[in-house]
């Protein structure tokens, strides 16, 4: 038997999915217990997606190792730039657009590309020093703009 899931709110697009591919995810456990109770996507939860998601980028399981590590590198950096995003987002809508505007120039202009500069040529960290230095980017832009709102200077901007 094959069953319809609707894929858009309009219902133009659908994925057909048969008995077989319920089986397949039945018997390799890929829907089950993937993110606890606390919302956190750790090393299990990667493991559990190894087969059905990792899988999809090479069969090679270097390719594979590599896309776990930087899975892991986005489930930190994830977090830190929604916070930075939320924060910023505030802070413009109240007015104080120069300051993220000003920060933001800053972090994609110099911080972003030095550190990646440092990491990757200088250091040979490759990829991951690369991606590492995106993560140390949406730390410091979460924590200016969370000093930046709870400081209450944007208070005082007129718009």
């Amino acid at each position: 038997m094959t069953y319809k899931i609707r894929a858009n709110a309009s219902g133009t697009r659908s994925i057909d999915v048969s008995d077989t591919h319920l089986a397949t995810i039945g018997k390799y456990s890929l829907l089950e217990n993937l993110v606890g109770s606390d919302g956190i996507v750790d090393e299990e939860v990667l493991n559990k997606l190894r087969l059905n998601i990792r899988s999809l980028l090479s069969s090679d399981e270097k390719v594979i190792g590599d896309a776990r590590i930087l899975l892991l590198i986005l489930s930190v950096m994830l977090p830190l730039q929604v916070t930075q995003l939320v924060y910023g987002g505030c802070l413009r809508g109240c007015g104080d657009t120069r300051f993220c505007t000003r920060l933001s120039l800053f972090t994609f202009g110099i911080l972003r590309p030095g550190l990646a500069y440092i990491a990757v040529a200088l250091l040979d960290l490759g990829l991951y020093g690369a991606w590492g230095c995106l993560v140390i980017d949406q730390l410091v832009r979460a924590v200016v703009l969370y000093r930046r709102f709870y400081g209450g200077k944007w208070e005082k901007t007129h718009v």
